[in-house]
């Protein structure tokens, strides 16, 4: 069964839990490379994540008769996706962890901002911190964001008002925030 089969199956039961998508595995990846060392028939691919983080895939060919360059560079290109499933589930369950007990926040990583006006993590964890928001408010933006991060059956207009609902709210945390750039008042 094909990763789309298998979503297609996921939406088409109605389950709309927070889950990794193969749309958000392959939205990850920033850049790709391959190499075949001379003298073997073994492809290397390494995988640029959005973050700057690289995974690699590897095949190889018993039979030098076999080798064929593109079906190498397919399968080495699998083998390291792969590896992103593990990795962003393991990032989209600790998301759930900390969401479940109020923890900061954090945008999504997929290299793609929400508006042009979205701010950053350090921001909001300043705003949080330092204002006097209520919990249930930074709990809101947090669910808002973990949608957006993971309900791949969103549509473009639902992301974009879900998306100008995250911005606003965090821009409303900042506001409570002092300048850092101003001088301290006594």
């Amino acid at each position: 069964m094909t990763e789309q089969a298998i979503e297609q199956e996921i939406q088409d039961k109605g389950k709309t839990a927070p889950r990794i998508t193969p749309d958000h595995i392959d939205r990850m990846i920033k850049a790709e490379q391959y190499h075949v060392f001379d003298g073997t028939q073994t492809t290397v691919c390494l995988l640029t994540l959005q973050n700057g983080f690289t995974v690699t895939g590897e095949s190889a060919c018993a039979s030098p008769e076999n080798f064929d360059a593109e079906i190498g560079r397919k399968i080495a290109r699998e083998n390291a996706r792969e590896k992103i499933w593990l990795l962003e589930g393991y990032l989209l369950k600790q998301k759930l962890f900390d969401r479940e007990r109020g923890y900061s926040i954090s945008l999504p990583h997929d290299g793609s901002p929400l508006t042009s006006g979205s701010v950053g993590v350090d921001e909001i964890d300043a705003g949080l911190a330092s204002s006097n928001i209520k919990r249930d408010n930074s709990k809101q933006l947090a669910e808002k964001i973990m949608i957006l991060e993971t309900d791949g059956s969103l549509t473009d207009e639902q992301v974009h008002a879900l998306g100008k609902e995250v911005v606003e709210l965090a821009k409303g945390i900042l506001a409570t925030c002092p300048d850092p750039h101003e001088e301290p008042t006594v």
